[in-house]
């Protein structure tokens, strides 16, 4: 679908993904209605987005509440006459052990995450039906696949969305609304950067040893994401000109292709994992190397502590034309398999 002239609405707009999605689409000039929880952080993202597009609109909403939603659906379609596109991006990140979450965690989760784009979604269909035309896009994660220790509420929610997707996007292909998952890795964001002066390796090293979940974001400080407006410009590109299914984004690209690897030996995933609580347990068990790590000697700390991030960067780099290729050969065969079943299945339809 081209963009130019469509009316979009964009849950999760106040940062991150989100606003830059509203941002470039405007620039594509599409007209585009926002929408988040944080008011202020809307207004601003407005501002930018009617350099572009003068009719663009924002309203405060949160899509954990029916009637905001339905109110916010309304508004939009009582003003524009049509809704062309759905992007649910919202969502939120809060890592935990199971052993240490309570049921509302899982429902926070999924209350944003999973059920703010399905109540975005109840909302949109029967007009894009009528219009016989649409695009929905629903935030998955990388994460869905990999399944990593303490994300057990947020892998949960993405899975939901992608499995809803996936139902979703055959339930309404034939009416000529296409329904796809955005995945990302890290992208800029307030999920994955905290803002804070970066830790070192060896204390990131330790977090991972005592089980610390903070290791995850602070150990993104060493890595060179991708910036939101790329991850944005992704997205349009292949999930809503191109009607993708699955949207990969984001850096490192190699760990999408490990994704995929999760997703078809998920074996792998629960063994490498598994190793990370072995070494939690067997910390547990150790008092210096959990709660009094051994100081550095006077001539340990003189040294200049080693930093691998440029290595580790450098072969980042070295692997993202490989994984572009692994990336588009298997988006290309899962996506042609989709394409080619589908139309030959309409043919028969249609005699």
């Amino acid at each position: 679908m081209d963009v130019n002239g469509k009316v979009v609405i964009v849950n999760g707009a106040s940062s991150g993904i989100g606003k830059a999605l509203a941002v470039e689409l405007a620039k594509l000039g599409a007209t585009v209605a926002i929408c988040a929880r944080r008011k202020d952080r809307l207004e601003q993202t407005l501002e930018e987005i009617k350099v572009y597009s003068r009719e663009s609109m924002c309203q405060g909403c949160d899509c954990t509440e029916e009637d905001q939603v339905k109110k916010m659906v309304k508004v939009v379609y009582d003003r524009y006459g049509r809704i062309d596109i759905m992007l649910n991006i919202a969502g939120i990140y809060n890592p935990k052990f199971v052993r240490d979450s309570v049921w509302q965690d899982y429902y926070r989760d999924m209350n944003v995450g999973f059920l703010g784009a399905v109540r975005f979604n109840q909302e949109v269909l029967p007009i894009m039906i009528k219009q016989k035309r649409g695009v929905i896009l629903n935030m998955s994660s990388i994460t869905e696949h990999l399944r990593p220790l303490g994300l057990s509420a947020y892998a949960a929610t993405k899975a939901a969305v992608y499995d809803y997707s996936d139902i979703l996007h055959k339930e309404v292909k034939g009416y000529g609304i296409h329904v796809g998952v955005i995945e990302p890795v890290l992208v800029e964001s307030e999920m994955t950067v905290t803002g804070k002066p970066p830790k070192t390796m060896e204390e990131i090293s330790q977090e991972i040893v005592q089980g610390s979940l903070e290791n995850y974001v602070d150990f993104n400080s060493y890595i060179n994401m991708q910036a939101p407006e790329v991850s944005a410009r992704e997205i349009i590109r292949e999930g809503i000109e191109k009607e993708r299914f699955e949207v990969y984004t984001g850096e490192p690209q190699i760990w999408t292709v490990y994704g995929f690897l999760m997703r078809m030996l998920p074996g792998l995933s629960r063994g490498l994992f598994s190793v990370m609580s072995a070494s939690m347990f067997a910390a547990e068990g150790d008092p210096a190397m959990s709660k009094n790590p051994q100081p550095l000697s006077k001539q340990e700390s003189g040294k200049k502590a080693a930093d691998p991030s440029k290595a580790m960067n450098a072969l980042f780099a070295c692997s993202r034309p490989a994984a572009r290729v692994i990336k588009k050969v298997y988006v290309n065969l899962d996506e042609g398999l989709n394409r080619s079943v589908y139309k030959f299945g309409k043919r028969l339809v249609q005699r």
